[in-house]
């Protein structure tokens, strides 16, 4: 079997086979995401699976290792590496899901770090073998890369698209089985070099090992779900699930759920029965089962019935309504108009549907309106004015004390967002947000420094006098008003708090001489405040600085000079002040990059002496450096631009598909046009260059861009944003296969070698580009992604 790369690429079957194995494998890759969500939180689904892609570098490093031998075991290699992917897709995951990790206990339990990295070994081995398939084929066809790469490209983009469509289609359990039928059509397209006996058999083999449906995915035993289902006769009445989340509907009618945020201690009404509704196991968001507002009486007395208590009929909007308890606090309060806004379609319709176990009688009502769509969406393009904009709390009790949000970004709790919501109130009108409280305080510190922020560059002289901060013992409420507040509101505030036993915060005017001196809110808003704000701040335990959307991790509090000091408490509670979430985020770097180093090395080490002799003439360090630096580099805008598209686009997981089904099809075009200049020798600097002044113009052109067309239509935006992300997509396609050309030609053996390069730094890039974000923001992570294609342009080999 000759292995020279001068053969032609092995027709279009090839080329298909490798689309598909890499939509699958994208598609893989999302569903993950999806799944580790319910079992964790989002932040650690996201790292374990960003770390699982470490398989990549590990088939490159194996394939490196005899990579003759392997190119001469193409034909029935290749489509047996694409059966087992399908397999090894739900069996990875049946077996991690069942070991004990816990992102809670990481902290203070080193085993937990044990379990993570066993955790993403595991979910590796799905990717490692379709990697290898890909590096086959590369090592096989070397004079095809721009097109086999090409090929890659198109397929995952075609995979960011088609997944969507998969999790709205079918059930959960028939996710994982749907991608494994898409490999295994990938493994016959790519078995041509076998006979027919034998690629039937393969097929045959494929599809009979292959589950049929899978396992349900419960989450790990500290999230909400999981303690209602412990509660006597509580029971599940409908789940569904979706790309936005899993939805769980529980009744429990042996011990009532009776959630109700914010309820004073001296309540004289009781809350009537409720279901619970969770998402992605996290919750309940309780759905109460009344028809008349008259029995939610007990509404009135929590501390987020405080803006009904300062406004009269006020037209109300409500983001990120969930199962409806807020929605019926304003219909309570008076409330002349009601617009609700939920960013699941799927929540909303299991809400508004008559006969759903789920169904609300709030819609029913004729001031009620139910608008899907993004929060942050709406409140940038307002069609019209309300006298109140309520923004939900943005976490839940456990994830707010873990701090396993902190890594997590949101656009909602921006200055930016806040400037918005201003401009989308009548003159007398507000601004309310809940919070759950922490101790130390946090939370409240860092939404009223991003609320003056706002205030000031909407140019009010006096920020203090437009807020009014309450809290009881679990949650906290602030209210920005458009205009300071007036005596007489100041006075009805002062009432209710005395009224319900709440405590005022803060409130401009207020003597403070009868309340407790030693209040550490208290006097932490004071200096928030205060014209020494700025050092306040600065000198804080924990990062309260003002969200912006630049940098949109309001959940981040984390400081470096605060951890030794935690960190001696561990023992005595110290633990649970750290930000677990950036902590595991730094832990997966620390491990992924020195998985990288094995990585990268261990194939130099033990090359087979031809191989060594071949590469001889070849400098490796540059062209480890040239391949490290495109992976670090694409990802990088890659994450940067998403950021910047949902913004623009609204409706994060639909931005996010369709940023990444443009930039990979854009650079599939690239990919496939290298194919022409694999033979010229400046060709790749040219490329490269020419990329990272392609990323500088796309950062430089974006902001008038999108404000350009902020008010079209979706698709127009979409079509605009499209044609705006083309070019730079286009020019980051080209460097990658003209760089694999070059070694195809003159080292054939490190091709797989430098394929697990560029597939390590991707999995690193992931990690290091939001601890970088989290410092300095989006715009900085831009212009290190155009150094790092400036530094592969240097590098000669």
């Amino acid at each position: 079997m000759d292995s020279s790369p001068a053969r032609p690429a092995q027709p279009i079957g090839l080329l298909l086979s490798v689309a598909c194995i890499a939509a699958a494998a994208l598609a893989y890759q999302i569903v993950l995401m999806r799944f580790y969500a319910v079992l964790h939180w989002q932040w650690f689904a996201a790292m374990i699976v960003s770390l699982a892609l470490l398989g990549h570098g590990l088939s490159g490093s194996l394939l490196a290792l005899r990579s003759a031998a392997f190119g001469r075991c193409f034909d029935w290699l290749y489509p047996w590496l694409a059966v087992a992917f399908a397999l090894s897709m739900p069996l990875a995951f049946a077996i991690a899901q069942r070991w004990p990790f816990n992102g809670l206990e990481l902290i203070w339990d080193p085993a937990q770090l044990a379990w993570l990295a066993l955790s993403y070994l595991c979910l590796s081995l799905p990717f490692a073998c379709a990697a290898a398939c890909f590096g086959l084929a590369f090592i096989r066809y070397g004079a095809a890369i721009p097109r086999l790469y090409a090929a890659d490209l198109f397929g995952a983009g075609l995979g960011a698209l088609g997944v969507l469509w998969l999790m709205q289609a079918l059930p959960l359990r028939h996710w994982l089985p749907a991608l494994g039928l898409l490999a295994v059509f990938g493994a016959w397209l790519g078995s041509a070099g076998l006979s027919i006996a034998r690629r039937s058999s393969l097929l045959a083999l494929g599809l009979l090992l292959l589950p049929p449906s899978w396992t349900a995915v419960e989450p790990n035993p500290y999230k909400g779900l999981s303690a209602t289902l412990r509660l006597p006769g509580a029971e599940r009445l409908e789940r569904q699930a979706g790309p936005l989340g899993v939805l769980d509907l529980l009744a429990s009618p042996e011990v009532p759920l009776r959630q109700v945020a914010g309820l004073s201690m001296l309540a004289d009404r009781e809350p009537v029965a409720q279901l619970g509704l969770f998402i992605d196991g996290e919750g309940p968001s309780p759905i109460s089962q009344v028809v008349d507002v008259d029995r939610l009486g007990y509404l009135e007395q929590t501390t987020a019935a405080l803006p009904y208590q300062l406004l009269s009929a006020p037209s109300v909007l409500i983001l990120g309504a969930g199962g409806g308890d807020a929605g019926w606090q304003a219909l309570r309060g008076g409330a002349r108009s009601l617009q609700l806004v939920e960013p699941n379609a799927q929540l909303a319709a299991w809400l508004d549907t008559p006969g759903s176990p789920a169904y609300s009688a709030l819609i029913a009502d004729l001031r009620v309106q139910r608008r899907v769509a993004d929060p942050r969406a709406v409140l940038d393009r307002a069609e019209r004015r309300y006298d109140l904009i309520v923004l939900p709390p943005p976490d839940s009790p456990i994830g707010a004390g873990g701090g396993v949000q902190a890594a997590s970004d949101t656009f909602l709790y921006t200055i930016e967002a806040l400037r918005s919501a201003w401009h989308g109130l009548q003159p007398n009108g507000m601004i309310s947000i809940s919070r759950w409280e922490q101790s130390p305080p946090r939370a409240s510190l860092k939404l009223i420094a991003t609320a003056v922020a706002a205030l000031r560059d909407l140019g009010v002289s006096d920020p203090a006098a437009h807020l009014l901060l309450i809290r009881d013992w679990q949650t906290s409420v602030l209210l920005i008003g458009r205009r300071p507040f007036s005596a007489e509101q100041q006075a009805a505030a002062q009432s209710f708090c005395r009224r319900y036993a709440f405590e005022t915060v803060h409130l401009a005017g207020l003597d403070l001489s009868d309340l407790q001196s030693n209040d550490r809110l208290r006097e932490a808003v004071r200096a928030v405040l205060g014209a020494d704000a700025e050092r306040f701040i600065a000198e804080y335990a924990f990062d309260i600085r003002p969200a912006k959307d630049e940098r949109p991790f309001f959940h981040n509090y984390f400081r470096w000079q605060t951890l030794p000091v935690l960190w001696r408490l561990r023992a005595q509670g110290g633990a649970t002040l750290l930000d677990s979430g950036y902590l595991l985020v730094l832990a997966g770097l620390v491990q992924a990059s020195l998985l990288a180093a094995l990585l990268i090395l261990l194939p130099l080490r033990w090359l087979p002496r031809a191989a060594r002799a071949s590469t001889s003439a070849l400098r490796r360090w540059p062209a480890a450096a040239y391949f490290f630096a495109l992976g670090l580099g694409f990802l990088f805008f890659e994450i940067a631009a998403l950021s910047r598209y949902t913004l623009y686009l609204g409706q994060p997981l639909w931005s996010a598909s369709l940023v990444l089904a443009g930039l990979l099809g854009f650079a599939g075009v690239g990919s496939a046009t290298a194919q022409r200049w694999t033979t010229r020798p400046m060709a790749r600097r040219i490329a490269a260059l020419s990329a990272a002044v392609a990323i500088l113009a796309f950062e430089w052109l974006h902001p008038a861009w999108f404000a350009l067309s902020a008010n079209w239509p979706v698709w127009a935006r979409a079509l605009s944003g499209g044609l705006l992300l083309a070019p730079c997509a286009f020019l980051l396609g080209l460097p990658f296969p003209l760089g694999l050309s070059r070694l195809a030609t003159h080292a054939p053996a490190l091709v797989p070698w430098a394929w697990g390069i560029n597939g390590v730094a991707s999995v690193i890039s992931a990690l290091l580009a939001v601890v970088l974000a989290m410092a300095w923001g989006y715009s900085v992570i831009m212009l290190i992604a155009a150094g790092l294609y400036v530094l592969a342009a240097w590098s000669r080999f």
